[in-house]
């Protein structure tokens, strides 16, 4: 099983530092953490603790299995006065006991701002291994840092990085003094939260500057929409919302847009696909090629409805209205235009007042929000922040979007109190209630689950509780949604009695599986083998083919996503250039980070690895400069030295012959170089060249280079390491690489396959899908989806009899997929040139799976595994066709220096900073597993896989083999193959296709 360890640490005296990693609740209201109240009254007391509020987990350190976790704690306090040395830094690495906790102390701790660091390896928090915060120490206090993910751009998060640059900077740091961090707290409210720049956005306040100015939208109109659509600004949080009627077409809208500025991108008057609920990022360039970022996002009119409204009789407002509605404070007998232009009004409440809303003159639309008892006292809501999810071991929460039924599972909840005193009484109920619709009516909605609220209420949210309850198995499979009643039985004195359910716009949807054996269809698959009568039964050949759902569970198919959301396109802004020296690539690792190799602050590897042996093969450096994109370490390049390590391994000695750093703002015009040490690295040993970084850039450097967040995706992927005994069927189901061995069985003598499965340290290390959500997912999943069917997807290609399928799935279909979607390439004109064996147009924008290929194959044509590819198209990136054309005879050239430009450009989503693995696997049992994939696919997504492959006529069993004259594997009695080749999974359909045709 999993190893969830909860680390807390603590001391005796001088300083106290704790992770309070998430609360255990028990149906009462959490307590404080204790801890802090018997410190010594002289000494500086600090805990530490991680803000995970909008996490799907909780904060508990999650480890792999026999492998400890080891918690960082740094501090850093800062020496005001002293720009050569402004920071003392004590640090201290502890590892967790089996208990789950941790000791460390640090002495002789000044009252001065302090930074607070805590790094975990082995292990992390919500996905997080990074955290930081800072605070103004005080004495004779229980001073309390908290600390959240680097660069999720929380306040904590924000402070630190923004106390970090003014540091970083000698002639900033010394005009400031001892308070900083509350200077920055007080700048925060002043920023646009949804600034891709906020951390230099700080800076410049902080030094009195304006980021905003000249580079403005002033409006964003869908006008060609009936009625017209008008997107609200909201100018602090740079973002853009606009409401369209439900049903609205989003593929090809046209906004016009007024603004302020050189230019806007996309212009004013292009036609943009956008999707329901995920941003779009438009960018106006002010006069001196400043930017500024708005995100905008398009949503179905839901929230406008009536049934949304509710009202704040202490504030006298009611919210969630839009100008075609109005309102009544009489009973209906007069009607109030609610003409404002924000989705909230302001009425004169009295007692008695009997308030409706409806669409203006329609009054079959009409809602009642309730009586006014009383101007003064108590008045419960249902609060939107409901999860669905469960408890796992160690006490570590997950959400999940769906349950079978008669499944286990909790309610994660809160409620609110938006009167103006508190509220009591011993028999108030709480009751939640699944509902086939988003209103939640108690009459005709099913009960999930009550519970005695027997505390008081105070003014404010009401603090979380868990409750139990088991997905209904009366209900047949489907999308539903739950919400709340308070007060349910009225036995609270409220200021309203009509407000107590969750609003239709805050219910949460959630999806009962499908766990009948009648559910069936197909997947679409495409293989790398071109059209060919040799694997494929239906002619015209098209080099796609199907696989059912009776199949797929029980071939025991291992799926292998890929994380993106195909809406932020990358810009690289550092880029690290070297030409490296020497006959053997793979007895030189090189490594490249900040600070020193022994002990670096981040570090990045160039070349892929198989535990210690670097897959880059026995031959020697390409005669070309290698450009590699480092802009992940951007916002610490000033603090540290960038250095480059050589770790030769051979006894042959090499050269570094030039090593510098190229700064590139974000309209990708180089405006800085930085030079560093060259020379002759020595056999079997060690050595670093270095780049003088540390303190070399300006605050306006460090603002241009702030790499763009890549982290925003709209799509929830609830994950787990697997128990060791799930782990080893997992293993037995797929295989696990044996080295040395040759994986490319070459088929018919044309056809190469090369799938090889992950090593024993992959698979401990791979996290498993449970669960998935995404905002491009709105009731029930289609009953047929094909993403090749869209602009972005490539020609069906043909390998060759090179063994690298893995990297066709990976790099040539689904990355040229991903980079399309972003950019908005049209490739559906692509063909394949059978001739010239490549694509016949749009070699700039198809990427080409020797790039990765050759990286990752040892030099030797023998195959290569998913998360290798995967990891170098998110720690590199991809090269198109047109840079690193694919040569079917050769598999050991490296690239070119225009190649690994490019690549840069072309880098997958990283889950964080310095981790570089974002591939995931589940693998298909069950019809859990089949909906799991769907969705996925109705996202958006294209996934990989392997299967048995082989020739139509061949004697042994594979896949093409069973398949029906309609290309459909459609044999669930064939017994379970070992796989070999991968493949492309980009749709599916539902149906019984044993003798029909999916197409």
């Amino acid at each position: 099983m999993n190893r969830f360890v909860s680390v807390v640490v603590f001391c005796c005296f001088c300083v106290f530092l704790t992770i309070f990693a998430g609360c255990s609740f028990d149906g009462k209201n959490p307590a404080a953490p204790d801890g802090l109240a018997n410190l010594p009254t002289d000494k500086v007391s600090v805990s530490m603790v991680i803000d995970t509020s909008s996490s799907g987990k909780f904060a508990d350190i999650r480890a792999a299995a026999g492998t400890p976790a080891s918690v960082t704690f740094c501090l850093k306090t800062l020496n005001f006065g002293s720009a050569t040395m402004p920071v003392t830094i004590q640090e201290k690495t502890v590892s967790a006991t089996t208990s789950g906790t941790a000791e460390v102390v640090f002495d002789n701790v000044p009252a001065v701002t302090t930074i607070g660091e805590i790094h975990i390896a082995g292990g992390s928090i919500a996905s997080q291994t990074d955290f930081h915060g800072a605070l103004d120490l005080q004495m004779n206090t229980s001073n309390m840092i908290y600390v959240s993910a680097v660069g999720g751009k929380k306040s904590s998060d924000i402070i630190a990085e923004t106390i970090l640059r003014i540091i970083a900077s000698p002639t900033i740091f010394m005009n400031a003094n001892n308070g900083l961090a509350a200077q920055i707290s007080n700048i925060i409210p002043n920023l646009s939260t949804g600034s891709q720049t906020i951390y230099e956005d700080a800076l410049a306040i902080y030094l009195g500057g304006n980021p905003y100015s000249g580079k403005t939208i002033n409006s964003f109109v869908f006008s060609s929409l009936s009625p017209a659509a008008t997107g609200i600004i909201d100018e602090n949080a740079r973002t853009i919302t606009v409401k369209v009627a439900s049903g609205a077409t989003l593929n090809t809208l046209t906004p016009t847009i007024n603004f302020t500025g050189a230019s806007v991108s996309p212009a004013s008057g292009e036609a943009v696909k956008f999707t329901a609920g995920v941003p779009a990022t438009y960018t106006v360039t002010s006069t001196d090629n400043s930017t500024k970022y708005y995100q905008v996002t398009v949503w179905e009119s839901l929230e406008s409805l009536p049934e949304n409204a509710w009202m704040n009789i202490p504030e006298g407002k009611i919210y969630s209205v839009s100008p075609d509605m109005e309102y009544t404070l009489d009973n209906g007998n007069s009607w109030i235009p609610c003409s404002s232009s924000s989705s909230v009004v302001v009425a004169s409440f009295s007692v008695g007042n009997i308030v409706w809303v409806r669409k203006t003159g329609n009054d079959s639309s009409k809602i009642k929000l309730g009586q006014v008892n009383s101007l003064t006292g108590g008045d419960l809501i249902a609060s939107n922040r409901l999860h669905v999810g469960k408890l796992e071991s160690g006490n570590i929460w997950y959400d999940f979007f769906s349950g079978s039924p008669n499944e286990q599972m909790k309610l994660y909840y809160y409620f609110r109190n938006i009167g103006t005193a508190s509220c009591y009484n011993a028999n108030h109920k709480i009751r939640f209630y699944i509902s086939t619709d988003r209103k939640i009516d108690a009459a005709s909605d099913a009960l999930l689950a009550e519970i005695s609220y027997a505390y008081s209420c105070p003014v404010g949210d009401i603090p979380a509780n868990y409750i139990d309850f088991a997905v209904p198995a009366t209900l047949t499979a489907g999308v539903y949604y739950i919400g709340a009643i308070v007060d349910a039985t009225g036995q609270v004195t409220e200021m309203n009695d009509d407000n107590n359910y969750t609003l239709p716009a805050n219910t949460l949807e959630f999806r009962i599986k499908d766990t009948t054996s009648s559910q069936v269809g197909a997947f679409k698959f495409v293989n790398s083998w071109g059209k060919s009568g040799t694997w494929e039964r239906k002619s015209p050949y098209d080099g796609h083919y199907w696989i059912t759902y009776a199949v797929m569970k029980k071939q025991e198919l291992a799926i292998n996503y890929y994380y993106n959301n195909f809406a932020q396109q990358y810009r690289p802004t550092v880029i690290a250039v070297f030409k490296p020296v020497h006959s053997k690539r793979n007895e030189c690792l090189i490594t490249l980070g900040l600070g020193v190799a022994t002990a670096p602050v981040i570090s990045k590897e160039l070349q892929s690895r198989f535990s210690t042996t670097l897959l880059s093969g026995s031959y020697a450096f390409p005669d070309e400069v290698i450009a590699f994109d480092i802009s992940e370490f951007a916002t610490q390049l000033n603090d540290y030295n960038l250095f480059l390590n050589v770790e030769n391994s051979g006894s042959t000695a090499g050269t570094i012959a030039t090593f510098s750093i190229e700064f590139y703002d974000y309209n990708q015009n180089i405006f800085k170089v930085i030079s560093g040490s060259t020379g002759t690295f020595g056999g079997n040993a060690s050595t670093s060249f270095v780049v003088p970084t540390k303190s070399a850039l300006s605050s306006n450097d460090l603002r241009m280079i702030a790499p763009l967040p890549r982290n925003s995706l709209n799509d929830t992927f609830v994950e787990e390491l697997p128990g060791s005994e799930e782990l080893s069927e997992d293993m037995n189901s797929v295989g696990v690489a044996e080295p040395g061995r040759n994986y490319n069985a070459v088929v018919a003598g044309e056809f190469g396959t090369g799938y090889r499965p992950p090593s024993v340290e992959q698979w401990q290390n791979m996290r498993k899908l449970r669960d998935f959500s995404s905002g491009k997912l709105s009731g029930a999943l289609p009953e047929s989806m094909d993403n090749s069917a869209t602009n972005y997807f490539p020609p069906i290609g043909h390998q060759g009899t090179k063994g690298s399928c893995t990297t066709w799935a990976t790099a040539y279909y689904i990355h040229t997929y991903n980079e399309a979607r972003e950019h908005n390439w049209d490739l559906s004109g692509t063909t394949w040139d059978s001739v010239n064996n490549r694509p016949s147009a749009n070699l700039d924008k198809i990427f080409s799976p020797d790039f990765v290929y050759h990286q990752i194959n040892s030099g030797y044509d023998s195959g290569s595994d998913h998360t290798d590819a995967i990891s170098l198209l998110t720690r590199i990136g991809g090269a198109s066709w047109n840079r690193m054309p694919v040569d079917r005879t050769n598999y050991t050239s490296w690239p070119t220096e225009a190649a690994w430009r490019e690549a840069a450009k072309f880098r997958g989503r990283e889950v964080n900073i310095g981790k570089y693995n974002n591939a995931g696997y589940f693998i298909i049992k069950t019809d859990d597993d089949i909906n799991l994939l769907k969705s996925l696919i109705s996202a958006g997504y294209c996934v990989t896989t392997s299967i048995k492959s082989g020739q139509l006529t061949d004697s042994e069993a594979n896949i093409f083999k069973m398949m029906t004259t309609n290309d459909v594997a459609a044999d669930a009695n064939a017994a379970k193959m070992i796989p070999d080749h991968a493949q492309t999974i980009v749709g599916y359909k539902n149906g019984d296709f044993t003798s029909a045709s999916p197409d």
